[in-house]
């Protein structure tokens, strides 16, 4: 606060004559600037919104990167970081991207091209030793967060997040009688050229017998801007596997309706006011769609400013003006319950943690067009591998691939593979992971006999301690089978 008083200061210093209101108005600034959230504008009386930081603009060369997304002087001077504090994810298709950003607590954010921000939240509980909501929304400082590229290749990129499930006293939720230990997470998100992912959400505790939330579809509206601006009312769309989608429309305030129920719906759509819009989708037996419902003043939906960017110990603050950026709840895909047994249902489970995974991204397809995606994932073609020396075959769901190995350390020939296609188990852009594969590149080529155009493959490696894994990915969609022939570049 010693600037806000330097600045009163300084003006108490001017002549008399000037008016009260005037001085208000600069004190108002300096406290939104402190914010983050505004600075004084050089033309005028009206202060100008920040604008939040996204890097460069417009399509980049596909990766991952460490980077500083700075925003206003103010706010970053107090960060105690480098320039390499951030991670951002770019795309060669578009102006969209996806990254970590300290004014988000590290909240991983999917950005559309004309600058609107979206998450799928985090880990959230509340009790066991914090007040009010612990997660990394309250984390302000990222004290506990930190995130690191695992894979920046050209087939894919893969971005690490830990962080505690921490109050804004930065008190971690549920610590171990024995060891001390609260509640943690690790999630991992596996990106795509097609900016899909999976993200596979890993949560520590001791407590799986308390409430936990995993997903919530949450929209930042930027600095001057309100809900309205940023979201249609028909805000949210879902859809089953078979195609049949509805609605959410928030027409009349605080009170969503559904246009017509959609048994088994398992995809929603966040209808941004964006060329693309997010998107997330899990298994028809494990979603249990809902919506927020209530309302902010002067809006038909939710909104609350005490993230991102705020400093303050605040867990929940009703906006009530533009000037800050702010955020709206919409709905969850898996309605939270009280404990991790009758949630949304776990990928892997252990006495200590429990994992799930969710598909999501940005797209220019409507809910009801997203359902070959989802059943490309949720009901994967077999694959059958026809080349001695490998072996394996089966899909991933955690990282939206098939894996294949190398069981002949001798053998140097080439891999074909096929991917029995149907239309209940279509291929939606086919990614493979060759382990063991070596340092050699690679050539991709259609090994079936029909009339294809060559495929576009975008390669990469896979780096660990015992070898060199291949990653492909293939920009294909199909209701029929291929078969695919891997060789090595010579």
């Amino acid at each position: 606060m010693t600037e806000v008083s330097a600045v009163v200061e300084r003006f108490a210093m001017v002549r008399t004559s000037v008016l009260v209101a005037s001085l208000m108005l600069a004190a108002a600034r300096v406290v939104g600037a402190e914010e983050g959230t505004s600075r004084p504008s050089n033309q005028g009386a009206e202060a100008r919104p920040a604008r939040l930081p996204s890097g460069p603009e417009g399509a980049g060369r596909f990766g991952a990167y460490y980077t500083r997304l700075r925003y206003t002087d103010e706010w970053e001077r107090p960060w105690r970081v480098g320039e390499a504090a951030d991670v951002l994810v770019r795309f060669d298709d578009g102006g969209h991207r996806f990254f970590f950003w300290r004014g988000a607590s590290y909240i991983p954010c999917w950005v559309t091209a004309n600058g609107i921000w979206y998450t799928n939240e985090f880990c959230e509980t509340s009790g066991g030793g914090t007040e009010g909501c612990a997660e990394p929304m309250s984390d302000k400082q990222a004290r506990y967060a930190s995130v690191r590229i695992l894979e920046a290749g050209g087939a894919r990129v893969v971005v690490h997040w830990r962080y505690a499930l921490a109050d804004v006293h930065y008190r971690i939720a549920y610590p171990d009688e024995k060891t001390g230990w609260g509640d943690w997470a690790d999630e991992t998100y596996t990106i795509y050229p097609d900016a899909t992912g999976v993200r596979k959400i890993v949560l520590w505790t001791s407590r799986p017998d308390v409430w936990h939330e995993f997903q919530e579809a949450i929209v930042i509206n930027p600095p001057g801007t309100a809900p309205e601006d940023n979201i249609e009312t028909a805000a949210v769309s879902i859809a089953n596997l078979e195609g049949e989608s509805g609605d959410f429309v928030w027409d009349s305030p605080g009170a969503p309706h559904l246009t017509k129920p959609v048994p088994g719906a398992c995809i929603e759509v966040v209808n941004l006011k964006a060329p693309r819009r997010p998107f997330v989708m899990i298994a028809p037996e494990e979603a249990s769609i809902s919506t927020f419902n209530g309302h902010a003043p002067n809006s038909r939906f939710n909104w609350w400013d005490h993230w991102p960017v705020s400093q303050d110990k605040s867990w929940t603050r009703v906006t009530t003006g533009r000037a800050r950026p702010s955020h709206t709840s919409l709905s969850w895909i898996a309605n939270p319950r009280k404990s991790l047994p009758r949630d949304w249902k776990a990928h892997e489970r252990t006495e200590q943690s429990a994992t799930k995974l969710l598909l999501n991204g940005l797209t220019s397809r409507s809910a009801a067009e997203l359902a070959p995606l989802a059943r490309s994932w949720l009901r994967p073609a077999p694959m059958t591998i026809h080349s001695k020396g490998f072996a394996g075959g089966e899909y991933d769901r955690g990282d939206r691939a098939y894996h294949v190995r190398r069981v002949d350390a001798d053998a140097s020939g080439a891999l074909e593979f096929s991917v029995e296609a149907s239309p209940g188990s279509p291929i939606v852009n086919l990614a493979v992971l060759v382990s063991d594969w070596g340092e050699n590149g690679a050539v991709v080529a259609w090994a079936d006999p029909q009339a294809r155009s060559a495929p576009e493959a975008r390669l990469g490696h896979r780096h660990r301690p015992e070898g060199t894994d291949l990653v492909i990915w293939l920009p294909v969609e199909s209701k029929t089978p291929v078969r695919v022939r891997v060789r090595p570049r010579s």
